[in-house]
């Protein structure tokens, strides 16, 4: 897997034809042309290459802005999965992360985002609702059919009026080709994927507790009440995120204004995750850099140590040495003294034997014995000259 940036990317696919770029990075150039789209890159139009290859004039179309939300990183290519066992070497090797960098100032991207909602108009009616609320209530209407103690959900006022602000805020997102979710049945979890970055909001009474995946215990009954419509997930300059209604002023006239927001906040955060990713590199980097000394210096202190125990052992052969050539000639001068003393009883069968014995005794203990120094004489080559070397 590759990941690149967006004008990397936009170089790229200019610079060769996308069947040649796709085989290299295992991907089907309808999938390459795909993850362009996405990012909002033009590619080579029919007849390109040929044409340039021809000598024939040929336009290249420019990069246009990014798109909010996008992600700074645009990966081609298979992997991923499980991660093998890091290694230092090979982790270093690679090429280390690119800081984000984003040109364009919030402002410009916010200027871009009006013009795409001009107009949120409020939406009176649930008979072509967005698929995402369409859903919740055919659900619903299911329920009340199959199970005669089923209480529907959003009949009340109070819910009508806020599936219908919802449906309009869905609707107007959807126009500008964001994708919405809602992931429960009561319609309070409910988020907008702009490009790759997920916003999350919440629309409900003031009093309502927060949304919790295991307690659905909203309010769904009532009279048509108060609204609060908040947004998660800014972190930037002051800016507001929360509408809170009032008897003066309704969140039917801040539907284009929310949008806005929600797609400004998916940019916040997709730069946000882009710093995050950066740095999280970084400090990867930084771990296998000491990972690496840290393995050098392990190394080295094992080689210390086997070298020491090798020398230890050497040595202890050396004392054992000297040892027994000390007892063979123990055994040597014994045996002269005790033959001196026999006397004329030297040449006495018995004590010739005795001596013979004892004195090859002393022999095969002494480590001086040509044979026993061809069987014990250290090989100074490889380790050995490396022991030597690293005494001296």
């Amino acid at each position: 897997m590759a990941t690149f940036t967006r004008e990397a990317l936009h170089e790229l696919v200019w610079s060769e034809p996308m069947r040649d770029i796709a085989a290299r990075f295992h991907v089907s150039d309808v999938g390459l042309k795909k993850i362009c789209a996405r990012a909002d890159i033009s590619t080579p139009y029919r007849g390109y290459w040929a044409k340039l290859a021809a000598g024939k004039r040929v336009f290249k179309a420019p990069l246009g802005p990014r798109p909010p939300g996008l992600s700074y990183g645009i990966s081609i290519g298979t992997g991923g999965g499980t991660r093998s066992p890091t290694d230092p070497e090979t982790e270093l090797a690679k090429s280390p992360p690119l800081e984000p960098v984003f040109s364009e100032p919030l402002q410009s991207v916010e200027a871009r985002i009006r013009s795409l909602f001009r107009k949120a108009p409020f939406v009176r009616s649930l008979d072509q609702p967005h698929p995402e609320i369409g859903k919740r209530l055919q659900w619903d209407a299911d329920q009340l059919v199959k199970w005669r103690w089923h209480k529907p959900l959003f009949d009340s006022p109070f819910e009508q009026r806020r599936l219908k602000l919802l449906n309009s805020l869905f609707l107007a997102l959807a126009g500008a080709g964001m994708r919405l979710s809602i992931g429960d049945k009561a319609a309070r979890h409910t988020s907008v994927q702009i490009c790759d970055t997920y916003v999350r909001f919440h629309l409900d009474h003031p009093r309502a507790r927060k949304p919790d995946p295991w307690d659905e215990t909203y309010i769904h009954g009532g009279k048509v009440d108060l609204l609060r419509l908040e947004i998660r997930g800014w972190d930037g300059p002051d800016r507001q995120t929360v509408w809170q209604e009032t008897d003066a002023d309704n969140l039917e006239r801040h539907l284009a204004e929310i949008a806005v927001t929600l797609v400004l906040v998916g940019e916040v955060i997709a730069r946000r995750y882009a710093m995050q990713a950066y740095q999280r590199g970084v400090d990867h980097r930084k771990e296998m850099a000491l990972e690496l000394e840290r393995r050098r210096v392990e190394a080295e202190r094992q080689e210390r140590k086997r070298l020491a125990e090798l020398e230890r052992e050497r040595r202890d052969a050396l004392l054992a040495q000297a040892h027994a050539w000390r007892t063979a000639e123990d055994i040597r001068a014994f045996v002269a003294l005790a033959v001196e003393r026999a006397g004329h009883a030297a040449s006495d069968a018995s004590l010739r034997r005795w001596k013979a014995w004892a004195l090859g005794v002393a022999e095969r203990m002494d480590p001086l014995n040509s044979l026993a120094i061809s069987e014990i004489e250290p090989d100074l080559t490889g380790e050995d000259a490396n022991l030597t070397s690293a005494q001296t």
